[in-house]
């Protein structure tokens, strides 16, 4: 059995503050309870302080304990445009959830940490995801701020509510927002998003051991 560690299901979850991420000591605990002898996936978003703190985590642990440990970050999120992306790079989103299933049955069936690693990986590179929301949310404790009008809806929007894309007024029906959101993820003309339509590469794969 492969052990995991990440943000949620599978063999342990490191969490951190509300919309940070956890220490290096959280995640080398985490790590330390799994302890699998054939190896550790870690599976995080892509999201800076996930990638600094996991990675220095896995480094650390690896060379401890000698167990192998792969990490494969999530960016499936297609709302931010490829000239900005350049510099944040796409943010992770729901589509982690289908990596961890994916990786999950793949252990399962009994392939090995390589194997899941790059499995993993083709699956987050050949994914595409965009949110939407009617508001933003807000840290337990803060006041609300609202940041949508009544009539309208935020495409592009992120897990810690970071505004993106673009603000829809008056609000579409269902059919059409669905319709928006295929054709961000999908559509082969926009180069801008064209996210699909790459090569498979290892670029979000790293291996420690």
């Amino acid at each position: 059995h492969v052990g995991y560690v990440g943000e949620g299901m599978l063999d342990a979850s490191v969490c951190g503050n509300i919309f940070a991420s956890p220490n290096a000591v959280r995640i080398e605990t985490g790590l330390s309870l799994i302890r699998s002898s054939k190896g550790i996936l870690v599976i995080v978003k892509n999201y800076t302080g996930d990638k600094l703190n996991f990675t220095l985590a896995a480094q650390r642990f690896c060379f401890a304990t000698g167990v192998p440990v792969r990490l494969v970050a999530v960016a499936d999120d297609v709302s931010i445009g490829r000239s900005k992306s350049a510099h944040v790079a796409c943010r992770g989103l729901a589509g982690t959830v289908l990596v961890h299933k994916i990786a999950g049955g793949a252990a399962a069936a009994g392939c090995g940490l390589d194997e899941i690693a790059n499995l993993a990986e083709f699956v987050a590179q050949n994914m595409g995801t965009i949110g939407v929301a009617l508001d933003g949310c807000d840290i337990p404790g803060r006041p609300h701020v609202k940041r949508l009008g009544h009539d309208e809806v935020e495409l592009g929007i992120g897990i810690h509510s970071e505004p993106r894309s673009r603000r829809i007024n008056p609000r579409p029906t269902v059919e059409v927002l669905v319709e928006e959101k295929l054709v961000a993820i999908l559509s082969q003309e926009d180069e801008e998003r064209n996210y699909l339509n790459t090569t498979q590469g290892q670029k979000n794969v790293r291996s420690f051991c």
